[in-house]
């Protein structure tokens, strides 16, 4: 499916990853989860998590993972598909720690991924992946606009590995173990306010449970979620980005062309 006309309205932003050392051994991570009505009635737009990492195998590369649709569960991974309305795109800002401090990141490198309809058989479904970049952005900002005239720079299928710019970056785009420990049920409660709350609709401060137990029981277990993760070797962010090779900025973002 080809996005050639702007995709507006960004329908999931994740937590930023800010400053990110390129050669850092500690990975920096994000989180968020159905933030919004938008992103609970289109789950594989809720972007759950972003990491970025040294390649455990190579020293020049780095991984850079986005995880989306939260608590899919454990027998339905292969079964679950990404939405073929969405743009999903990792932003990179590699001059970000020469920037003043505070000041909002803005992407010179972004790499995008659009999905085809799934096809097949019930029982041996596929769904193609296409990825676009990395390349300069077209556009910045809160809209995004598909790279190079929606020519992709390779493709692939869901679950299974495949390489893409002359075979220098690898991919993966399908199912995973949700990586979070999350007392989800617990945070609903402490937030009554949100549709997915088991508690009343609305509390006083002073009657709504006050925080988490010492020992809280993770939902996401069991759960699996859809993640895209990328190994790239640094200079190849660095070389798009004109960066300075001392740190990035990451984050992620999923895209309709209504927002909604």
């Amino acid at each position: 499916m080809k996005f050639a006309r702007l995709i507006g309205g960004t329908a999931a932003l994740c937590a930023l990853i800010v400053a990110v050392l390129l050669f850092g051994r500690i990975p920096a991570r994000g989180f968020d989860l159905q933030g919004s009505p938008v992103t609970i009635a289109r789950p594989a737009s809720d972007i759950t998590d972003t990491y970025l990492f040294p390649s455990p195998t190579n020293a020049n590369n780095v991984v850079v993972v986005m995880d989306v649709d939260p608590a899919i569960p454990a027998g339905a991974g292969l079964t679950t598909f990404f939405d073929q309305t969405v743009l999903y795109t990792m932003k990179f800002d590699t001059n970000y720690s020469q920037e003043a401090v505070g000041s909002r990141p803005i992407e010179n490198v972004v790499i995008q991924f659009s999905v085809s309809a799934v096809s097949g058989n019930t029982g041996n479904q596929t769904q193609q992946i296409s990825v676009y970049g990395p390349a300069a952005p077209s556009q910045t900002g809160s809209s995004t606009m598909l790279l190079n005239g929606a020519v992709a720079s390779g493709t692939g299928f869901i679950n299974r590995e495949f390489s893409v710019f002359a075979g220098q970056i690898q991919v993966f785009a399908g199912t995973r173990r949700d990586p979070q420990f999350f007392d989800k049920t617990q945070f609903f409660n402490i937030f009554p306010a949100s549709t997915q709350a088991a508690g009343p609709a609305s509390c006083l401060l002073s009657t709504c449970p006050s925080g988490f137990a010492a020992t809280g029981t993770n939902y996401f277990a069991d759960s699996n979620v859809l993640s895209i993760i990328v190994e790239i070797p640094k200079q190849t962010l660095l070389d798009f980005g004109s960066g300075s090779g001392t740190g990035v900025a990451f984050w992620a973002t999923t895209s309709t062309s209504s927002g909604s």
